[in-house]
């Protein structure tokens, strides 16, 4: 497993308790495993440095206080949702057909996709390509994805998304 990819999965992702216990651990991780240049990895310590906000002495506290930044930033503005298929079918009926095939990908690759979210959700897609057998593999599933993550981009930086900083460092 790629962990640098399960990581930035775990950081998109709706946030969870394990992710405010290992935040102090993932920059290690990251460093040690070494997929992005120096200047990708000083992207991901600021984004995880200004996640440290949450960690409350009360962790529960400040997982709900994590969560609620959280639902406001995505569930606001539909424009800068984590969907992949979002920025490239839209509501047409051929995403329907992506996100079978997609699955498909997902199985065939030994994952078990969350039924409880579709396919395209970045963070599943962030693990079914930390799951690939090496760096490169891992690198070349993402490669497939570059067009949509520079729209996603775009749409982040036009509203000013704090999440911004993990799009661009997917994007090659």
């Amino acid at each position: 497993m790629i962990v640098t990819y399960n990581i930035i999965s775990m950081l998109l992702d709706y946030p969870s308790k394990e992710v405010l216990e290992t935040l102090d651990d993932m920059m290690s991780a990251i460093k040690k495993e070494n997929v992005f240049d120096e200047g990708k990895q000083q992207e991901l310590a600021t984004f995880i440095g200004n996640l440290q906000q949450y960690k409350h002495p009360s962790l529960q506290e400040g997982l709900i206080r994590f969560c609620a930044d959280y639902s406001d930033l995505f569930a606001s503005n539909a424009k800068t949702s984590l969907y992949l298929f979002d920025m490239v079918y839209g509501t047409s009926r051929d995403r329907g057909q992506a996100m079978v095939d997609l699955k498909e990908e997902y199985l065939k690759a030994g994952l078990m996709p969350d039924e409880k979210e579709l396919p395209d959700y970045l963070p599943m897609f962030l693990q079914y390509v930390a799951a690939q057998p090496d760096a490169a593999s891992a690198k070349k599933e993402l490669s497939e994805i570059q067009g949509v993550l520079k729209k996603m981009s775009e749409l982040f930086k036009k509203h000013n998304h704090p999440y911004l900083p993990l799009i661009k460092i997917l994007i090659d």
